[in-house]
């Protein structure tokens, strides 16, 4: 800003970086600034944590076990969503993801081997929505399912 002179506008006065006094001024604006937004991410985070607690959508990929219920469609054509529900054909396949990791001592590549011939299911034709929500969407789907792979297994394990 400094060696391209140029100067900051603002509604009550124009700062010039070359100034030792506006520097400081601006200086102390940015790091003001940026506090703010470190306290809107903790504020914001903690409500999109409680409310994903709570089962509600909170537009973050949906865990493998859960479907989202639609249950209406906004003005603007988006849909309005249920809490998360258990999906059943997914959530047998969780159990034993996971009790294959605890089999393999943690190692998410050896289960992901272990593992080589399950698939997670494709979803039904009334619940095709979801392979846009779901966190298969980044697993290679075969006419099968969707395949087991490592960064499944940390995803699955990782999420409380």
């Amino acid at each position: 800003m400094k060696v391209s002179y140029c100067n900051l506008w603002n509604s009550y006065e124009v700062l010039s970086p070359c100034v030792d006094r506006d520097w400081e001024i601006i200086h102390r604006e940015f790091e003001r600034g940026a506090d703010e937004l470190k306290e809107l991410h903790k504020r914001l985070y903690h409500r999109k944590e409680l409310r994903a607690t709570r089962g509600e959508f909170v537009g973050e990929p949906i865990p493998p076990s859960f479907i989202l219920p639609i249950t209406g469609r906004k003005v603007n054509g988006e849909y309005n969503f249920g809490n998360m529900e258990p999906y059943l054909p997914h959530a047998a396949i969780d159990v034993r993801i996971l009790e294959e990791y605890i089999r393999c001592r943690g190692s998410k590549l050896k289960t992901a081997l272990a593992l080589a011939d399950v698939t997670f299911p494709t979803f039904t034709p009334d619940l095709s929505y979801m392979e846009r929500y779901s966190a298969l969407r980044s697993c290679p789907r075969t006419p099968a399912g969707y395949h087991i792979t490592p960064s499944t297994v940390k995803s699955l394990v990782t999420n409380l």
